[in-house]
């Protein structure tokens, strides 16, 4: 956790003629328990399913042949909170998929792809909002090399917001379905 300390009993100065601190120090600690996640990374050679617990984490993808990661549902309490993926390895074979826990949960928002071998070929590909609940980029058209980098955000309940800048190659095609 860094260099961020609970408030307890022990380490609260009694002393302190601040009535409302005990009150106060409950949701400072809800606070430190929210932010002490940011700095973390979850490193994937695998699928994995993230929960609740893993908002405001790193997530990186280290494998060539692909991996699924399965976001939690969306919840109100969720609302604002996102993951960031870091692709490490280029994808060269299967996809590298981030897949919403339903299919009545939408991608939103926007994903640029940059065509590696032409520096004025950038596409941007935009999710319909009516059935795109799976990005899948497969290491060369949909994105997926070393260096993409991926925000996804529960902004309200059903709806996930993607952003990011990822490295294509040959005719680019939308990594959304």
């Amino acid at each position: 956790m860094g260099g961020l300390k609970k408030i307890t009993k022990k380490n609260f100065l009694p002393t302190t003629n601040l009535g409302m601190v005990p009150v106060y120090a409950e949701k400072l600690n809800e606070v430190i328990d929210e932010i002490s996640g940011q700095n973390e990374v979850i490193a994937l050679t695998g699928d994995y399913t993230l929960t609740d617990q893993d908002y405001g984490k790193t997530i990186t993808v280290n494998n060539a042949a692909g991996l699924t990661v399965t976001l939690p549902s969306t919840k109100t309490e969720n609302i604002g909170k996102s993951f960031k993926f870091l692709v490490l390895t280029t994808i060269t074979s299967n996809t590298f998929g981030i897949d919403t826990a339903a299919t009545s949960d939408l991608f939103y928002g926007t994903v640029t792809i940059h065509d590696k071998d032409n520096n004025a070929n950038d596409s941007y590909f935009v999710p319909d909002g009516t059935n795109d609940d799976s990005y899948d980029a497969n290491g060369g058209t949909k994105g997926g090399m070393a260096g993409d980098v991926l925000t996804v955000t529960c902004i309200a309940a059903n709806k996930w917001f993607v952003e990011g800048y990822t490295r294509g190659d040959g005719t680019l095609a939308t990594p959304f379905s």
